[in-house]
């Protein structure tokens, strides 16, 4: 960061970039709260790794472009929303966190966080609903109420909430979500269309053998039904690829 140094044997995470952010020049005459995935990160959120600090400062402040960093205006970010972090850092609220979250991120990488903190128990989705009902219109609400209708707390993954709001954006059929698969109930396909017997799953690195031969019995057993199994890998998900993913899926339903 600008005229911020650390030590070159120093761990530097997330929280080096925050502690950074408060040694700054750009922020000396003022007070940030760090606010959505960065927030997030602070209450316990470790799984994700914000890209740039987000924080939020009074609409008067005035900030030029700042490296790693994102700079949010709040007509009073000082309100009843925000508190005082295990850290001694000023932090917005979990409700608060997740809404300027699916606000500021794409709808992609935002129901990532969400289906997280739901996980987490920091709320409920309903919690997060009447919540966000009650949020004035401001930049990215209505994108932002989109994946609030989306959040769960049953995500197996990640990846899995992250393909949710993918397929949404498509024009196909709408598949089930967490389906239980009929020779065997305790056996949950993360999305399906049920009459087409086709599922989709997405790719992950087992972490012991059992688990490598779990994944086999269970593909075994869907293909032995009958069923089309089709795996959406990092490229579909996280790069260029989810048209192909998308033009997969159809071919298979037609």
């Amino acid at each position: 960061m600008h005229r911020v140094y650390a030590d070159s044997e120093a761990p530097i995470d997330h929280m080096a970039f925050c502690r950074g952010l408060l040694m700054s020049r750009e922020f000396t005459a003022t007070t940030p709260v760090f606010a959505g995935p960065t927030a997030a990160w602070l209450a316990g959120l470790r799984q994700f790794n914000p890209a740039h600090v987000h924080v939020l400062v009074a609409r008067r402040e005035q900030f030029g472009p700042l490296q790693r960093i994102r700079v949010h205006t709040s007509k009073n970010p000082f309100d009843d929303e925000t508190y005082t972090t295990d850290t001694q850092l000023l932090a917005t609220t979990k409700l608060r966190t997740a809404w300027d979250t699916t606000c500021w991120l794409p709808a992609e990488d935002s129901i990532e966080y969400v289906d997280a903190m739901c996980a987490a128990g920091w709320f409920t989705p309903r919690q997060l609903r009447a919540y966000a009902a009650q949020r004035p219109s401001v930049r990215g609400s209505v994108r932002a109420r989109k994946v609030v209708a989306l959040a769960t707390s049953n995500s197996a993954s990640p990846a899995v909430s992250r393909l949710r709001v993918l397929l949404q954006a498509t024009q196909l059929p709408a598949p089930r979500f967490n389906y239980r698969f009929p020779h065997d109930p305790n056996m949950l396909l993360s999305f399906a269309w049920p009459k087409a017997k086709v599922a989709l799953e997405p790719d992950h690195e087992p972490d012991t053998m059992a688990a490598v031969t779990a994944d086999d019995d269970r593909l075994k057993r869907l293909l032995d039904a009958g069923w089309i199994v089709i795996h959406a890998t990092y490229r579909h998900l996280y790069g260029d690829a989810f048209a192909a993913l998308e033009r997969q899926i159809r071919l298979a339903l037609d």
